[in-house]
Formats: C-alpha cells, sequence, structure tokens
C-alpha cells in the first residue's frame, strides 16, 4: 500500500566447482582393536571426525584425525566424502586403503556450489526508499542431501543486505534435482545473495533515475536498527565505507573515455566451527580454555 513502485528480477547463478589444484584424498586404516586411523585433505579434522562417527555410529574417540596437507580447499573439504566407503573397503579388505579423486570425478562427484535462482521483488517510494521486499531463492541440492544442505540457512542472513526494509517476507528452498549434490563454496550462499540484492539495487535506482551511491546511502540501515530478517545490527559502517570509497574514486568527477564505474558494497558475518578447544570469556576479562583429548591416543 505505501509503494510507489513495485520492481521484480531474477537472477540465476550456476554451480561452481572451487577448483582446489589437490583432488580429494583420503587413507582410512582400522587397528586391531577396532580403532580408526583416518589421513585426509580436510580443513576441518574435528568437524570431519563428527560426521563420519555419526555415519559409522561409533563414538568420536575411536577415530584419529591425522593432519595432512590441504592442498588448496575454497569451501570444497569440510567434509568426508569418501570417508564412509573407504571405512567400509578397509573393514572388508582388513588393510589400509586410500582414495585419491581424479578430476573427472571431482566434477561429477564432489560438492559443487548450489546453482541458484533468485527473484527479488521490492516496493519503492518516488524520493527512493524501499518499503517493502518479497525474495524466493531456490538452490538445486542435487540428487540427495549431500554434504551440506543448510546454504538456504545460510542464504537467509544476506536478503535484506545492509539496506532498511521494514517490511520482508522471504523464502529460501534446497530442490532435490538430478544433478551433482551441492556442498560449500567460499561465502556459501552469500554470493550468489549479494550478487542478487547489489545486482537488484542498481536497477531500482536506474528505474527510478537515481544515482546509485544516493539510492544506496538513502537506504542504508543504522546504527541499532534491525535488518530484513530481525537482526539487531551494532557498529555499522556502511556509510562511511561507502562515502570513502566514492571519495577515493572520484565517483561525481567526469569518466574518461570508454571507461565504466559501479559500486557493489556487502556486509557478512564470520563464524567458526568445530575444534578440539573451547573457550568461554567473562566481563573480567578472565579466559578459562577446556582442551579435551582422545583416551588411548597417543
Amino acid at each position: 500500500r505505501e509503494a510507489d513502485f513495485v520492481l521484480e528480477h531474477t537472477f540465476r547463478v550456476p554451480a561452481r566447482h572451487q577448483g582446489y589444484l589437490e583432488p580429494h584424498a583420503a587413507t582410512v586404516a582400522i587397528e586391531a582393536d577396532g580403532r580408526i586411523q583416518v589421513w585426509a585433505s580436510v580443513k576441518n579434522p574435528f568437524g570431519v571426525r563428527s560426521q563420519l562417527a555419526k555415519c559409522l555410529r561409533v563414538a568420536e574417540e575411536r577415530i584419529r584425525m591425522n593432519v595432512v596437507n590441504v592442498g588448496g580447499e575454497f569451501g570444497g573439504k569440510g567434509d568426508g566424502v569418501d570417508l564412509p566407503i573407504l571405512y567400509f573397503l578397509a573393514q572388508k579388505t582388513g588393510r589400509p586403503v586410500k582414495i585419491v579423486m581424479t578430476y573427472a570425478e571431482e566434477l561429477s562427484a564432489s560438492n559443487p556450489a548450489h546453482p541458484t535462482v533468485i527473484t527479488i521483488r521490492s516496493g519503492v517510494k518516488r524520493d527512493g526508499r524501499i518499503v517493502a521486499r518479497q525474495m524466493r531463492a531456490a538452490h538445486a541440492s542435487g540428487g540427495y542431501g549431500a554434504l551440506k544442505s543448510n546454504t538456504s540457512l545460510a542464504t537467509w542472513h544476506y536478503a535484506g543486505g545492509q539496506y532498511r526494509i521494514d517490511h520482508a517476507d522471504i523464502e529460501f528452498m534446497q530442490i532435490y534435482t538430478n544433478t551433482v549434490p551441492g556442498g560449500y563454496y567460499r561465502s556459501p550462499g552469500a554470493v550468489a545473495t549479494a550478487f542478487a540484492v547489489d545486482c537488484h539495487t542498481d536497477m531500482i535506482a536506474k528505474e527510478l533515475g537515481m544515482d546509485p551511491a544516493e539510492f544506496r546511502l538513502k537506504n542504508f540501515i543504522g546504527e541499532g536498527e534491525e535488518d530484513a530478517v530481525g537482526h539487531k545490527i551494532v557498529d555499522v559502517r556502511f556509510r562511511e565505507v561507502l562515502q570513502g570509497a566514492l571519495d577515493a574514486a572520484g565517483w561525481k568527477k567526469p569518466k574518461k573515455p570508454n571507461r565504466g564505474r559501479g559500486i557493489a558494497l556487502s556486509g557478512r558475518h564470520i563464524s567458526g566451527g568445530d575444534t578440539g578447544v573451547s573457550g568461554l570469556g567473562h566481563p573480567y576479562d578472565l579466559a578459562p580454555i577446556g582442551v579435551r583429548s582422545n583416551e588411548g591416543w597417543r
């Protein structure tokens, strides 16, 4: 009811392989007492150990992850991939078993980023204020849930971007398709969403005849306000960052012949994964640390 214009655009992002130099490679050996030795080129051995333990229905303490060089990762080596197969082959043969993927196998049976289709529909006022947004993102998950079915959960954080949107309706889906199952790529879900949101932002500004920088500055979320998905944002620096970039680039100055000029801006939260160390912070600058070791391992 408040919007003077409603604009809708659809964006498509294809599957992308992470492109690391070393393919997935791992070895599994089962000791006489049943304990499991694993050598695998993965970035998070404790997270992979947890996955493998659940898959094999054994205690995590029965699995030892021997850290090796990863050989490139870019988000694609955070999961066990062939480790369950290796375990059962080692169990059947009574010998250590190694698997090294070929690059043909990497492209057909690893975990590339999900192909994604994102449709964004925004209501805006004549003065350029965004008043409402509807967003629908569909991720092609592949033939089964695979290694990381939570890309849609990671994506929704970025649905509103860095803009003040008081009314939002956001839908994310993982859809089973007859394609390679998808997994993580750097900033999972965020890259496709940020691409769609910022392109949509440029297209709205063009439709309204506004400078894309001024349009962004008008709609930036402020300190302590909630974003489109209800997160309270603090230490906001969007305005300062963009203004600094505009000043450094000479945004208002005439462009040289055959030169273009554009803007892209996004914010991202950072979090960690499973480790062997837990920490708890206190307001008195104390930092107790707990280290858990595997019983019986040296």
